[in-house]
């Protein structure tokens, strides 16, 4: 928390010059709106039709999250008995977004995070019992850093028109240790036979996607709608696995593999339609709906198979795992409220609601099947204050909920199901001028 404040001081004295017109981010604080709304620069990255709303020539914007609270409960149904560790996680996000305009058109920049975190860490463990004792745990690294690259066009009658190209560069390194052990050989601490030393695996990834978007606005209602062309990934996979043996007798296993970089359909074609309208000179509100359809990607990753039984014979086996995912057609509903203090000085209130079903299925020696059923509700504030004539500031704080119902069966033989719950609390600021 100390270096969120550091953040946002230094953020505020390097915008603060005023200038003309005012600037602040009312859209995003609004439930996370996209189609309606200007957030000056960061358009870029939301409806790019909204830029060409900018009064100013140019424009600077600055914007940074920090995850102050994440708890995870998660319950185990399945006959398989688990013990699953608290997972501990760090989440943040930045970006930075400039616009220009040339004589109508307003050309937008923006890098940083843009739907998922620019940088997040998870450590997690867990332990199952069975005939022989597995215990696991994984400490994952991720960064997804994204360009946006804009251009609004104003038409008539308060119209405008927007298109945009969206590149995100994906990094995930996974590292998983593995003990096996017999929980009955010297009681009551288990003799552990074979361990995975360093299972390393890491994902590389660079995807696009398109965006094409329409505002029309009066003084007191604006629409706005947001077409995008769904994502395509370029990825690869690669493993490092290194197999430590606690028989001296027999030889350590390691190795490398992977996959060659091949593009994969991720992500469908959304539509977004969203409206704002101004009860009166301090009072308005939104909404906004968007519809995802239904999309099925088939992948491959490498992965490892383990065989400690018997001990004489342990071997480490790299495998391509070919999987398919299908993630069905889903609703998202957004909306909030405006409310215009005094002069200079705002705040909003936003919400939204999200639930997505996926599969994902794969063949190697056996068959799995993964079924997970997600819901995601949150709330947001934000409060927002003028600096000067064009310089803004804007303070937010989100909170959420996100569920998820998980159920794996493998070859039939057994299966899992969990219930995972995630609180968080994110507090962010962001800053723009105009000038």
């Amino acid at each position: 928390m100390k270096r969120l404040i550091i953040v946002i001081t230094l953020s505020a004295l390097v915008f603060a010059p005023p200038s003309k017109g005012s600037a602040q981010v009312r859209g995003t604080a609004m439930g996370n709106l996209v189609s309606v709304i200007s957030d000056g620069p960061f358009d870029a990255a939301r409806n790019p039709a909204l830029l060409a709303l900018q009064p100013a020539d140019t424009a600077l914007a600055a914007y940074v999250r920090y995850r102050a609270f994440d708890d995870t409960d998660i319950e185990n149904k399945s006959s398989l008995h688990m013990d699953t560790d608290e997972p501990k996680t760090f989440n943040a996000g930045a970006v930075a977004a400039y616009s220009m305009k040339f004589s109508g058109p307003v050309l937008g920049l923006a890098v940083g995070e843009m739907g998922r975190d620019l940088l997040s860490k998870r450590k997690s463990g867990v332990t199952y019992h069975s005939g022989i004792m597995a215990k696991e745990e994984e400490d994952t690294f991720e960064t997804n850093p994204s360009l946006a690259v804009a251009l609004g066009l104003p038409l008539a009658s308060g119209s405008s028109f927007g298109v945009q190209l969206i590149t995100t560069y994906g990094y995930k390194r996974t590292e998983k240790t593995s003990d096996y052990c017999d929980p009955g050989y010297i009681p009551p601490a288990p003799y552990c036979i074979a361990r995975l030393g360093k299972n390393t695996g890491i994902e590389k990834s660079i995807s696009a996607r398109a965006g094409f978007g329409y505002s029309l606005q009066t003084p007191a209602t604006q629409i706005g709608l947001l077409l995008t062309s769904g994502t395509v990934t370029l990825a690869k996979n690669e493993l490092e696995y290194n197999h430590v043996e606690f028989d001296i007798a027999a030889p350590a296993l390691h190795g490398r593999d992977s996959t060659p970089y091949k593009a994969y359909y991720t992500e469908s074609p959304r539509l977004v339609f969203g409206g704002y309208h101004r009860l009166s000179p301090r009072l308005g509100f939104a909404f906004e709906a968007a519809y995802t359809i239904l999309n099925i990607t088939s992948r491959k990753e490498r992965d490892i198979a383990v065989n400690v039984l018997p001990a004489s014979n342990d071997s480490v086996t790299p495998l391509e795992r070919n999987y398919t995912v299908t993630t069905d057609d889903s609703l998202q509903f957004k909306g909030g409220l405006e409310f215009a203090a005094r002069d200079g000085l705002s705040f909003t209130f936003g919400a939204g609601y999200d639930f997505q079903k996926s599969t994902r299925e794969s063949k190697i020696e056996n068959q799995m099947k993964i079924r997970s059923d997600m819901e995601v509700i949150y709330a947001m504030l934000g409060a927002h204050l003028a600096l000067g004539q064009g310089t803004g500031i804007s303070i937010l704080l989100s909170g959420g909920r996100a569920a998820m119902d998980m159920s794996m069966d493998l070859n039939k033989s057994f299966s899992i199901v969990l219930d995972d719950t995630v609180y968080m609390l994110d507090a962010a600021i962001a800053v723009t001028t105009r000038y």
